[in-house]
């Protein structure tokens, strides 16, 4: 786990307004390489036409829930699975520790 929170800690440091976009790529391209999609993914598929072959599927990934309602809602099943969330970033945030433990509280 630890190199993974390393990678995510060099994401965060690479985002925001001031953010380096190298670094920021840098950081997803080493988190795909330790088995983490973020953004995007990348896998095999089978081709359409000749399925004896295998071409490149890119899927779109995310790090967030799927759609505006999941945050926006009042539905009981839409609230529990936003606080299912909420108590998931924070855990991630307790992992990474340092100056984003604080932001545990604001989870």
């Amino acid at each position: 786990l630890a190199p993974t929170l390393a990678l995510a800690v060099a994401l965060a440091g690479a985002s925001g307004p001031n953010g380096d976009p190298a670094k920021a790529a840098a950081a997803v391209a080493g988190l795909h390489a330790a088995g983490v999609s973020c953004l995007f993914g990348i896998s095999d598929t089978p081709d359409k036409k000749r399925s004896e072959w295998s071409i490149a599927g890119i899927s779109m990934g995310g790090t967030a829930l799927p759609d505006r309602d999941y945050y926006l809602s009042a539905a009981p099943d839409r609230v529990a699975i936003r606080a299912k969330y909420v108590a998931h970033v924070a855990r991630m945030l307790r992992l990474v520790g340092g100056e984003y433990a604080a932001d545990e509280a604001a989870a």
